[in-house]
């Protein structure tokens, strides 16, 4: 509930700082609030997707019984499991630096390495996530946490450390080891540190320019740190955005009508799959089409970046697809219900599955989110697989 009311929270501030400057911020900084009603209409569509998804489909979905497998030598396949992911991290930390792909911000780079097809079809951030959910007591554990960190803070990634703080603070929360002294502790340290994790982040993303990540701070740190906090904010709203897709419906609306970007139930492997066996051209999702039709103050290649459109933009964009959608995001909700519940129903795996909700499905991210589910299948069929054979070997 926590960490609902603080990304509600963040909207709400956010739609103030718009409303008083007049301004859009985030991606979208620089536009006019073009209309205050519009503004309003925005937050009030966010923060029901948040409280709509987060509390009552997650609490309703609690409610439904899932039996989870039955596993022999659970330590024994979760310290195998550990092992065969931290050989894969290590191994995708290896393959991103050779190839120079997979960096945030640079969707465009592409390899012909025949291990590509591999990482999609064995994507190991999301299994490694799962892990870290199900088998936080594994012996492999912290050393795949800190290949796992690494291999981020490489890729010019700082999602990982909130996934991490979110992880751990919902498990001191339970143990009832947190303390108003040490969460503001933590905060404090969060937001003294944050402009230097966010200037190694543009580093890496921009090639590692000449000069260092100093060039990425401001003269005065206590400026770097105010400048930090406001793009928090800015990075974890989606209001703004969403005020952008209202401005331009129509002309998404009509892009979608002829075919320019694909729809929400294409996204993800089963798409690209699709796409393949019928040679049918790539098309982009909403959330990267939108930056050939929203109006930026940069200049960028289109394609090589995505946003934030919220859960909330197709039912502006396509509205007589209403119906269907609901009946889509229940379905993958589902889906990544059931299968995490077969892996697991620790509390420490509700928590994963709640985050993954809120990081994916509003947004939405909905490619990054069926990856998830794919994981999902791929962890339960390793771990069956493993149980069998130390099954086999005690026979």
């Amino acid at each position: 509930m926590f960490w609902l009311i603080l990304y509600v929270a963040i909207n709400i501030i956010a739609t103030i700082i718009m409303y008083s400057t007049g301004e859009l911020i985030g991606d979208t900084k620089g536009n006019q609030v073009f209309d205050n009603s519009m503004l309003l209409l925005a937050m009030v569509s966010v923060i029901s997707s948040y409280v709509v998804i987060c509390y009552f489909l997650f609490k309703l979905f609690k409610k439904v019984r899932v039996t989870k497998i039955q596993v022999y030598n659970e330590i024994g396949t979760h310290n195998k499991l550990g092992l065969i992911i931290l050989v894969s991290q290590i191994s995708f930390l290896f393959f991103n630096y050779i190839n120079g792909v997979n960096i945030a911000g640079g969707n465009n780079i592409r390899t012909d390495s025949i291990f590509a097809i591999f990482w999609a079809l064995f994507p190991v951030d999301a299994l490694f996530l799962i892990y870290y959910a199900v088998a936080r007591d594994s012996k492999y554990f912290k050393i795949n946490l800190t290949a796992y960190l690494i291999s981020s803070i490489a890729r010019g990634w700082a999602g990982a450390f909130l996934i991490v703080i979110f992880m751990e603070f919902c498990r001191l929360y339970r143990s009832k080891s947190i303390k108003f002294r040490y969460v503001l502790f933590a905060t404090a340290l969060l937001l003294l540190f944050y402009p230097v994790l966010n200037s190694i982040k543009f580093y890496v993303r921009l090639g590692m320019p000449d000069g260092g990540i100093a060039q990425f701070l401001d003269e005065s740190y206590l400026s770097s740190i105010y400048h930090g906090v406001l793009h928090l904010i800015e990075r974890i709203q989606i209001t703004s955005v969403l005020v952008e897709v209202i401005r331009i419906k129509d002309t998404l609306g009509d892009a979608f009508s002829s075919g320019a970007f694909s729809p929400f139930w294409h996204e993800g492997l089963h798409g690209i799959i699709y796409d393949r066996l019928f040679d049918i051209p790539k098309k982009f999702p909403l959330s990267v089409a939108f930056t050939e039709y929203g109006s930026f103050n940069w200049v960028f290649e289109v394609g090589n970046w995505n946003t934030n459109t919220s859960l909330a933009s197709w039912f502006f964009i396509a509205p007589s697809l209403s119906v269907f959608y609901v009946f889509y995001i229940l379905l993958i909700c589902f889906f990544s219900y059931f299968f995490m519940m077969k892996i697991s129903s620790k509390d420490s795996a509700k928590d994963l599955l709640w985050l993954s909700w809120l990081f994916y499905v509003i947004p939405p991210w909905f490619g990054t989110f069926i990856q998830f589910i794919y994981a999902l299948i791929v962890f339960l069929f390793l771990k069956i697989l493993i149980s069998n054979i130390y099954k086999k070997r005690a026979v």
